[in-house]
């Protein structure tokens, strides 16, 4: 079974990330570090990887030793079309998301 309060602090997270930074500059979620990620990216990403997060944490939690399938972040964040969103589409879409996997 999950932890108590695991599903609470994963349906928290979009408003919480909302609260950090929907006040930033646009230059600042805008501008990636150097490995190539800004803050925007960051929450595209998460959109990406959000959408198989229910079937890889019912498999952990149905099975002892359950296979973890790799992904490539970078061409499903580029297949995703997300990076060219702005911010607050990219925050809308993850509440979205994150609300459909817990619900």
């Amino acid at each position: 079974p999950l932890e108590p309060g695991t599903l609470e602090l994963f349906a928290a997270m979009p408003g919480v990330m909302r609260s950090l930074l929907s006040d930033l500059p646009p230059s600042v979620v805008t501008t990636p570090d150097e490995s190539g990620w800004s803050l925007s990216t960051i929450v595209a990403h998460l959109i990406v990887q959000a959408r198989g997060h229910r079937e890889r944490v019912t498999s952990m939690l149905e099975n002892d030793n359950p296979p973890i399938v790799r992904s490539d972040e970078v061409a499903g964040l580029e297949a995703s079309g997300l990076r060219a969103r702005a911010l607050a589409e990219l925050l809308e879409e993850f509440e979205r998301v994150r609300a459909d996997d817990i619900g």
